[in-house]
């Protein structure tokens, strides 16, 4: 399965289980997003990634190069206002 699709099913699951309140702040939260600019100023599809440095959810120190040897990467980030 493409990683679109299952992005997709995800999504669909979420919006027929979670409560209207998530939906709402979530989809509140995705146009403050657009409308930032953020998406125009992000890297696009086919351009090289920079440098990146990051901790993992066990503080270890991750070198996006080092971690791209072993196969595709996904970075995740989470964000709220918690």
């Amino acid at each position: 399965m493409r990683l679109t699709d299952e992005l997709n099913k995800q999504r669909e699951q979420f919006l027929a289980s979670a409560p209207q309140e998530a939906i709402e702040l979530i989809g509140t939260a995705t146009q403050q997003l657009r409308d930032s600019g953020i998406e125009q100023s992000s890297l696009q599809v086919g351009e090289k990634a920079p440098p990146i440095i990051l901790k993992d959810t066990n503080n270890s120190t991750v070198e996006l190069y080092d971690a791209l040897q072993a196969g595709p990467v996904i970075l995740k980030f989470f964000r709220g206002d918690w």
